[in-house]
């Protein structure tokens, strides 16, 4: 881990983000894993970093979890290895508090289940999402699986990503 003091902090369109707020900015790059990624009105942790799902209920005022895949029992959808859901959350850390971060919950929800996608494809053929440009075969075989409707979100995103 390396101290970033460069994190331009936490973007969210909310009034409960605030540069005092203790989820504003990561401390190091990634996120230490009991980083406070979502804290309520109250300043309670609803979520942090190594938690396999994030509550973000808090910032859109209705029931509202982004899961990564592994770990949460109650995740239904393709399972994602460990490896590829820790990748996903810095993907999603990223996201919050990288430069181009997104404003709102939505939007990252978004980014995350088009990457999940691929996260569990990639899990299924035991491949990283971080190494499969290495593995030409198993591109064609993902390309396969994805939606369609996510293509072109999917490689606008893995062109920033890279």
């Amino acid at each position: 881990m390396t101290a970033d003091m460069y994190l331009p902090g936490l973007q969210i369109d909310s009034p409960l983000v605030a540069p005092t707020a203790a989820n504003f900015r990561p401390p190091s790059w990634p996120p230490p894993p009991d980083f406070p990624v979502v804290i309520d009105a109250y300043g309670k942790v609803i979520s942090v970093y190594s938690d396999p799902s994030w509550n973000l209920s808090v910032w859109t005022g209705k029931a509202c979890k982004l899961s990564f895949g592994y770990g949460d029992s109650k995740y239904r959808g393709a399972p994602v290895s460990a490896e590829n859901a820790d990748l996903l959350r810095e993907i999603a850390a990223c996201s919050l508090w990288r430069v181009l971060a997104v404003r709102a919950p939505s939007s990252l929800i978004v980014r995350i289940n088009d990457l999940r996608a691929l996260a569990a494809a990639c899990s299924e053929h035991g491949v990283l999402i971080s190494e499969l440009w290495r593995f030409p075969q198993v591109i064609d075989a993902v390309a396969e699986r994805l939606p369609s409707s996510a293509a072109n979100r999917l490689l606008g995103l893995l062109h920033r990503l890279f």
